[in-house]
């Protein structure tokens, strides 16, 4: 997906629009916005005002200003490693501003940026020789082996087990900051020197299992993202003097003309200034009766033009679309977690501490009642093994990804876990009725004939008349004659 337009473009908006408006002060940190005005705004200009910053800014947990090329419509100047200020050109006598803050809304739910993306193909390869190593040297155990057998299955299934956590790991201490997958290691490694092999290597192939579950559950719904994309256009026909141009999307800006044929998608939003058609907004809407467009009437990137020529002047441009704006909030509801889950996470940051803690005060009050000291260590290395929060990791990533997988067998595509946990507090559930309970395709259900004609002979002409049209009642005539046939 292309990123969403920069910072710069957002505030060339506001300013474009707002005349009163003569600077803004963006604070990416604190999340505020400043809005400076030449005279007191008006309640009315101000709730303008702060109704387009909020709606330009929607959704934005974390706002990063960069460096681009300079605009025509305003200056930049970077205050500190936070704040940035954005004014129009300064007038030869310029009066004294007057500020207004606006403070941009606050995520109940704030999104996470993606974890590392990793081919579950490869972490379902390593698991699998986790599982495989750590039962062979379980049997090996049972059947008096000789050791070596032994330490070459448990060292392949630590191994195998470890690979991903470990990198993770090593990630969160350069950032001083440790987490369940450390306790998860460090107890992985003191089972292994108490010689309880079998019960690290389960504990790395459970704790592996899920981070590889919660990878294939990502990869499904960013297959769909991307399935999506491939079936928006990718170029269009511009109109550039009396000749029509074949342009890349990316090239194609506001107020631009261009050609969408019967059959195509429109490439981007715009309005209707020549034809007439009927588009299919299925896709964007749910409805799947087509909607008449003539001059005038906006259109949406990802509809389909069904029945006639039209030429439209674009008024977004493609990163702006109504495609693009639905699957930023698709990718949005997917960094928000469930709230088992932010709980679970929450929790086992302390949990992490708490288990250590405790493992270290056992040691030493062993020490202090004088256990020998591989008697301390082999109780402590116990309690950790047996405090490991796995099945509480393994839990909400495998419910939420039975929950996706079901719900896409069924054509159902779940945002994310949030949706999935808000199910259980549904009460109610209201639907759309044409094209989610019905099929919303029109069908000949019964001919009426006036002039003695036979049934077949008056669907034939009909047939023939509807045979190279795309309108839905052309395309019933059709359906019926092939029946008939």
């Amino acid at each position: 997906m292309r990123p969403a337009n920069d910072i710069d473009s957002r505030v060339a908006r506001i300013l474009a629009k707002e005349s009163e408006v003569k600077q803004l002060r963006v604070d990416a940190h604190a999340r505020k916005i400043d809005v400076g005005f030449y005279s007191p705004p008006s309640l009315e200009l101000f709730q303008r005002v702060e109704m387009k910053v909020r709606r330009e800014f929607d959704g934005e947990w974390e706002i990063s200003v960069q460096p681009n090329a300079p605009s025509a419509l305003f200056h930049r100047h970077r205050i500190n490693d936070h704040i940035t200020e954005f004014h129009r050109a300064h007038p030869t006598v310029e009066p004294r501003l007057i500020w207004r803050r606006i403070p941009l809304p606050k995520w109940r739910n704030r999104p996470v940026p993606p974890a590392t993306i990793r081919d579950y193909r490869i972490m379902l390869a390593l698991v699998g020789t986790c599982g495989m190593s750590a039962l062979a040297g379980f049997g090996f155990r049972r059947a008096a082996y000789p050791g070596w057998p032994i330490i070459v299955s448990f060292t392949v299934a630590y191994i195998a087990g470890g690979w991903f956590a470990t990198q993770d790991v090593w990630l969160g201490l350069k950032q001083r900051r440790i987490d369940v997958q450390f306790l998860m290691i460090f107890v992985a490694l003191g089972a292994a020197t108490v010689r309880a092999w079998t019960e690290g290597a389960t504990l790395l192939f459970l704790f592996s299992l899920s981070n590889t579950l919660e990878q294939f559950a990502n990869h499904r719904t960013k297959k769909t993202i991307e399935s999506l994309l491939k079936s928006a256009p990718q170029r269009a026909l511009r109109r550039e003097g009396q000749s029509w141009i074949e342009v890349p999307i990316d090239e194609i800006r506001p107020g631009d003309e261009l050609l969408v044929k019967p059959g195509e998608l429109f490439p981007v939003d715009g309005v209707m200034i020549e034809g007439a058609t009927s588009a299919d907004e299925s896709a964007l809407t749910g409805e799947s009766q087509p909607v008449p467009k003539g001059v005038g009437d906006s259109v949406s990137s990802g509809t389909l033009n069904l029945d006639g020529q039209a030429v439209i002047r674009a008024s977004r441009e493609e990163q702006q679309s109504a495609l693009q704006r639905i699957l930023s909030l698709i990718q949005t509801a997917q960094q928000q977690k469930a709230p088992a889950q932010r709980f679970t996470d929450s929790f086992s940051r302390y949990y992490t501490w708490v288990a250590l803690s405790l493992s270290a005060l056992l040691f030493v009050i062993l020490l202090a009642i004088h256990k020998p000291l591989a008697d301390a260590f082999y109780r402590t290395m116990t309690l950790l093994v047996v405090a490991s929060p796995c099945a509480l990791v393994l839990s909400i990533p495998s419910a939420i990804l039975v929950a996706i997988a079901a719900g896409a067998r069924n054509g159902i595509l779940f945002r994310g876990g949030v949706a999935i946990e808000n199910l259980a507090g549904v009460n109610q559930f209201a639907f759309d009725k044409t094209g989610t309970l019905t099929k919303g395709t029109l069908v000949v259900s019964k001919i009426d004939i006036l002039d003695g004609r036979s049934e077949n002979s008056a669907l034939s002409i009909a047939a023939a008349v509807a045979r190279f049209s795309t309108h839905p009642l052309a395309r019933a005539h059709s359906d019926r004659d092939i029946c008939s046939c």
